[in-house]
């Protein structure tokens, strides 16, 4: 039989770290295709140096960007949550 829980609060170092992590995921999946995509704009002749530098950029740089953007992204969400929870008593989740 499903079983009905209420998040009441978020912690939010703990949202931070989570939402870090995800998003420098999904910013070395972004960076991956931005470097393949220099990579072949470089060898169709728009410079070598150049396609090779921002397509090693991409994939350094980006996860570290994005993980930024997630962990304060995460803390201010996790903040307003638990804001606006105290009035609508917080989300219902079904789980079993």
């Amino acid at each position: 039989m499903p079983k009905q829980l209420t998040v009441k609060k978020i912690d939010p170092w703990s949202m931070g770290k989570t939402l870090a992590l995800l998003y420098a995921l999904l910013g070395l999946i972004v960076g991956a295709f931005m470097s393949l995509f220099s990579i072949g704009t470089s060898m169709a002749g728009y410079g070598m140096m150049y396609g090779v530098l921002f397509g090693a950029g991409a994939i350094v740089l980006l996860p570290l960007f994005y993980g930024i953007v997630g962990f304060v992204g995460g803390i201010i969400v996790a903040w307003f949550y638990n804001l606006v929870a105290k009035y609508t008593g917080g989300v219902k989740l079904q789980v079993g």
